[in-house]
Formats: structure tokens, sequence, C-alpha cells
């Protein structure tokens, strides 16, 4: 980040700014100073993710508990900012202002907003700049924050190059006939513009060859003119040779453009093979009716890769979202809700959001017939107790066990453990 300015607040129990090298966070008057520093330390490392495991261990895993906050961390392609509560935080740039706020989501809103030259979050209301003080890293009380971003990180337009002036070719003029049956070009002794001699009375003038381009055909700016050395009998020589020459009146495009004097000879026509004769077709002998097929080829069609007719009604299969590892050793890819309990049964009326139902064991009855639902909301994994008598419990790495809240719906990460009672456990992986 370029510069980060904050206006102070009047008291030290107000809002407060952790702000990083490349991130900055917003956090209630709710959390404690120590919490605030967790979050500076691990902010540059972990964006979204450290912020939330932050928050989730001073204040518990259940949404409802996460306090309101903001986050803006700068990338190569924009500001990610994700809000939560009714804090508001506003993004200035080449295309415009854009506000983010976490007003009636149930977890928080996240975003990536390109090209932003400001950010500006004011948790106590007008920020007054002339009050604003520089910080470079570090944990503040704050009335309001403002993020200046660094010109050189954003991205530039490409402008389209200019393109070059096309320079026309120098003038090729056509080589000149002299007195000998040969040609010398426009450097040479004889000159270039002096008309070739005429032909013998009678002999009737060579067509130029065929032009396969998209350019002018040679009869709007070329014509044919033959050399050749002529005897006193007026016999032609058999060297006869044939050149293109501009006319009179076909302009620039023929001085531009240069020409063989020499026709290419024509590619080599490939050879005409003549037609395959037919394959005799053995005559039907014995009891074969046409319907019936050889060994040799049932075997062949049961080997043939099969064939199936697209079906345009059925849904698409939804991603997964990471799995469930039960005790018992049963594994559910979570594409779609999970109900697991002893006799689960679904109460969801839309055939597209059906759970699936894993029954487990409970010999002493701790696990109720529906025990627990999981399933994935937008890029989160949230698990509800389905009211149940024993409850559930959520084990986590390093903290003190949590008794999930009844009909709550909490978000779990890859790692979790869910304590169902009886000896069931279920793992979480692979979780976005």
């Amino acid at each position: 980040m370029a510069e980060v300015r904050y206006v102070p607040a009047p008291g030290t129990d107000g809002w407060r700014a952790a702000i990083g090298a490349h991130a900055l966070a917003v956090l209630p008057p709710a959390v404690t100073p120590q919490t605030a520093e967790a979050v500076w330390r691990r902010l540059d490392g972990g964006g979204i993710g450290a912020l939330v495991e932050a928050l989730t261990g001073a204040f518990g895993t259940s949404l409802t508990a996460i306090p309101p906050f903001a986050l803006v961390v700068v990338e190569d392609d924009g500001m990610r900012v994700a809000v939560r509560g009714p804090l508001e935080v506003v993004l200035e740039g080449a295309d415009g202002a854009v506000s983010v706020s976490g007003r009636g989501v149930a977890t928080w809103a996240e975003r990536l907003v390109p090209r932003v030259q400001r950010v500006t979050v004011s948790p106590e209301g007008a920020l007054d700049e002339a009050q604003a003080l520089p910080i470079a890293s570090g944990v503040v009380p704050i009335g309001a924050v403002l993020l200046s971003a660094d010109e050189r990180r954003l991205p530039v337009a490409a402008t389209p190059a200019t393109p070059a002036p096309a320079v026309a070719d120098a003038p090729v003029e056509a080589p000149a006939p002299t007195s000998d049956g040969g040609s010398r070009d426009a450097g040479g002794a004889e000159d270039a513009a002096v008309p070739p001699p005429a032909r013998p009375t009678g002999e009737p003038a060579a067509e130029p060859a065929a032009e396969t381009s998209g350019e002018p055909s040679a009869s709007d700016t070329w014509i044919p003119v033959h050399t050749s050395s002529v005897d006193g009998a007026g016999d032609q020589h058999a060297d006869d040779s044939t050149i293109i020459a501009p006319r009179a009146d076909a302009g620039a495009w023929a001085a531009t453009v240069a020409r063989s004097a020499v026709p290419a000879p024509a590619a080599p026509s490939a050879p005409v093979l003549p037609p395959r004769p037919a394959e005799a077709v053995p005559p039907i002998v014995g009891d074969h009716d046409g319907a019936t097929i050889s060994v040799a080829e049932a075997r062949a069609a049961r080997g043939a890769a099969p064939r199936f007719e697209p079906v345009a009604d059925v849904p698409p299969r939804q991603p997964a979202r990471g799995r469930v590892r039960l005790s018992t050793g049963q594994v559910v890819e979570l594409e779609r809700p999970v109900v697991i309990g002893r006799r689960p049964r679904s109460t969801r009326a839309s055939g597209a959001e059906l759970p699936t139902l894993v029954a487990v064991e409970s010999p002493e009855g701790d696990i109720s017939r529906s025990h627990v639902e999981i399933r994935a909301e937008g890029e989160h994994v949230l698990v509800t107790d389905l009211a149940t008598t024993n409850g559930t419990v959520l084990l986590r790495g390093g903290q003190e066990p949590v008794r999930l809240h009844p009909s709550e719906p909490t978000m779990v990460v890859s790692g979790d453990v869910l304590d169902l009672g009886d000896g069931v456990t279920v793992t979480f992986e692979d979780l976005p």
C-alpha cells in the first residue's frame, strides 16, 4: 500500500484499525486489544482466513457471535474487500465510486474491485481529512481510516500502436530486349524504354499466364511481349521467350509490382488412379436370414465404445465442496446437503435440494434420528444441530470443545471434527 492515514478516536475503547503492509482490518469496540494484536500479526499472511480464525478463536464459531468487521487487501488486480455487519467501505477509482456493506448478509459480503485509487472506512461518521495522521503498520483507535492506492500498482490500459506508413516497393522496370535476342536492365548500356522488335506477320500473340491471386489481372495492367531473333528468311528461332511488360495506361499499380519474365511452370497434376473394383458379396448360404451375426462380429460389437444419446433435461452435477469422513468408514462428498442420524429423513420438498441421507448406528441412543445437517452455502460449509436431545460437539485443533447451538448454522473448516455421540465422529476434509 502506498499510504494509510487515520483520524484518531477521542478514546481508546472505540473502533480500532489493524494495519499491515498489504492489508488493513477495522474492528469494533467488542474486540479486545489482545485480539486486535492477534489479527494484526496474521493479517498479511492469511487475509480473510486469518481474520476469521482470530475472531472465531475469541468469540466462538457461531456466526451470530462473530462481531462486525471490515477488511481491505491490496492485490495485483485490485482491492479485495470483505465487510460484515452495518459497516460501509467506499472505494473510488477511474470507474467511479463503489460502496460495499454487510447489511442483511448472514456471513459477510466480499468483492474484488479493480483500479481503485482511494478507500475510505468511517465507522464513527464523517471523515475530517485535516485531522488525519499517517501510519505504516500497527493497531490504533480510529474514527475513520483512509487508504490511498499506489499509482504504480494500478493497471494501465493498453494503447494500440500506430501502424507505420506503408512504403511502396521501388518501381521495377521490365527488361528491354536487345538486338541479339537477350535483354538488359535499366542500368545497362542500352535504353530500357526502347520498344521490342515487331513480330513476324501472321504470328498469333501468346496469352499471359492466368492470375491466381486477388490482384488485378494481367490483361488489365500488363501485355505480353515476345522476344526472338529473326534471320533474313523470316524464320523464328526455337529459343523464343515471352516477357510481361506494363501497359501505357496501367497507372501506378503496374509500376509497383514486379512480374517474372518467364511464367512459372504449372504444378504437376496428381496421377489419376483407376477406380477400385467393388468387392464381391458372397451369396447367402444355408439358414442365414440376415439377422444372425457371427461370433467375430459379436466380439467386435462388444469391444466397440458405447454411444449414448444426449439427454437435455438432466440437471448438471453440482461441484463438490469437499467431503466428510465418518468414523464408521463412510466417506460422503458434499455435492448436496447431507443429513446424518440414526434414521435420517429429508424435510425439504424441492427435488434439487434433496439431501444425502447417511444412517449410523447408535446402540445407546445418543444420536437422534435426524441429528445434524451439513450444507455448502456460497464459499463456506455450515453445520446445524437439528435440535437434538444430547447435542453435538465441535472439536477444533488448539481450542476448547464447543457445543453447537440448536438449529443455528455454524461455519466449519478443514480438519474440524463433529462428535455426535456413541463414538461416532465426522471429520471435514478439503473444504474450500
